[in-house]
């Protein structure tokens, strides 16, 4: 599902079109597929969502509650709000720590959201494998995710929020890679 703040958009056709095909995107539509629990610790590398989004607001270093919520439509139809957006720092479980800039706070999804579509705009390259995705930045290693059933997860230490501002480039494990921190 593709929705805007004004307007909302389904993916397919109720009549004939096969499940799966994707409506043309327009300007600032955000698009939200995964729908199953899962653990706060954990962010889905996503092909088809348009946004970054979560529902952990201890993990924004910074936020902004937006004046007009955006409202989304997930995959089984259910619609929620985007209440607020800023920037969330993760430290992940092999030490690295990235920071992900316009995210989107929805406190009713329970699926925290990378999409690929957001880290290409950065020219951040997804290498995709059958078991892991990995993503280099300038030849350098930013992000390993790896395949969870049909999913890419990345997880991050528990609740361990990465205040990336304050965190010393040379402590051995802090790689922090400034294309997470670009905002667009």
């Amino acid at each position: 599902m593709i929705a805007s703040a004004s307007t909302e958009f389904e993916c397919r056709k109720k009549s004939n079109e096969e499940p799966g095909q994707v409506a043309q995107e327009q300007k600032h539509d955000f698009s939200f597929a995964a729908t199953s629990a899962m653990n706060k610790s954990e962010w889905l590398v996503d092909s088809g969502a348009s946004s970054h989004m979560t529902s952990v607001r201890e993990t924004f270093m910074s936020m902004k509650d937006l004046k007009t919520p955006v409202r989304i439509t997930i995959a089984d139809g259910t619609k929620v709000n985007a209440v607020a957006t800023g920037t969330v720092g993760l430290k992940l479980v092999d030490g690295t720590t990235i920071s992900l800039s316009d995210v989107h706070y929805i406190p009713e999804v329970e699926r925290s959201l990378i999409p690929v579509s957001k880290l290409v705009e950065k020219d951040v390259l997804a290498h995709f494998s059958k078991d892991k995705c990995g993503f280099r930045y300038d030849d350098t290693k930013v992000m390993v995710s790896m395949r969870c059933g049909n999913v890419y997860k990345s997880k991050t230490v528990g609740d361990d929020v990465c205040k990336v501002a304050t965190a010393s480039c040379k402590e051995p494990w802090v790689i922090y890679t400034h294309a997470w921190a670009i905002s667009h």
